[in-house]
């Protein structure tokens, strides 16, 4: 569950290079720092299609929006049956820290907590050791930093349709390094434990979606050259990895033995 009342909202028109933050607290005020601009859009569209012109309407109107696009699963039976697992997840190493650093780019934004990848780096071995010490606390414990649970979204327009409707804008979702880190970490020892199956397209290296597109074409072109029937199956899911339940997901490792942590 994404919680939207801790999560700031920027709006950003790469056309006219102008952005403006929204803070998504509903009828909170603005931070100095987050002022609105005087040539930037700042209103949005309603559901019933009235055009909100109050900077608290729009805030509040950015708030429901993200709300129901993070939060909105596939309806689901439930399940109480639990599957057995191989035990808490084994400790991360500092050679798994240090590979997963090492993977991390300078130069990005640093996120709500402040705190950058080059302070990592600069920390050499000791932030090494640190880090590994802090990470493994929070995996044994399962619980978060509170700072993991702020972010900031910024909003970029598609540069196509109505620029009123919110849904026209793609939310990039700024977390602290060290958070990414650490995801890096999970990712990692997901892909050693999980196999992927050879028929996966798209998020992979060396196996993109145009691929599949390229092979349906040739796929069809010799069907027609031959004047024989050709039937193919498209099934599209709306926002699939957006929309997973999460319990779905939990149940599925648990039904390959997997650490239960995860």
């Amino acid at each position: 569950m994404v919680n939207i009342l801790s999560t700031r909202v920027k709006y950003t028109e790469l056309s006219r290079k102008r952005e403006v933050r929204l803070p998504s607290g509903g009828s909170a005020s603005p931070r100095p720092s987050e002022r609105w601009g005087s040539e930037v859009r700042q209103e949005q569209r309603g559901s019933e299609g009235a055009i909100l012109r109050k900077p608290s309407e729009g805030r509040r109107k950015w708030k429901e929006y993200f709300d129901g696009l993070l939060n909105e699963e596939f309806a689901r039976k439930n399940s109480s049956k639990l599957e057995a697992t191989a035990g808490p997840i084994k400790l991360w190493t500092e050679n798994e820290v240090r590979k997963a650093k090492g993977k991390m780019k300078v130069g990005k934004a640093t996120g709500p907590g402040g705190v950058s990848i080059e302070a990592w780096k600069t920390l050499g071995e000791h932030g090494i050791k640190w880090l590994t010490r802090f990470l493994n606390t929070v995996t044994a414990k399962r619980r978060i930093p509170s700072a993991w649970r702020r972010s900031t979204i910024v909003v970029i327009l598609k540069q196509k349709g109505d620029a009123l409707e919110c849904f026209k804008y793609r939310g990039i979702r700024f977390k602290g390094p060290t958070m990414k880190l650490y995801k890096r970490l999970v990712n990692s020892r997901l892909r050693e434990l999980v196999p992927i199956s050879q028929k996966q397209f798209g998020f992979l290296n060396e196996k993109s979606t145009t691929d599949v597109i390229f092979i349906a074409r040739q796929v069809m072109e010799k069907y027609r050259e031959k004047r024989e029937p050709c039937y193919l199956a498209f099934l599209y899911l709306e926002k699939a990895f957006d929309r997973l339940p999460r319990q779905v997901l939990w149940r599925a490792l648990r039904k390959r033995r997997r650490f239960q942590n995860i």
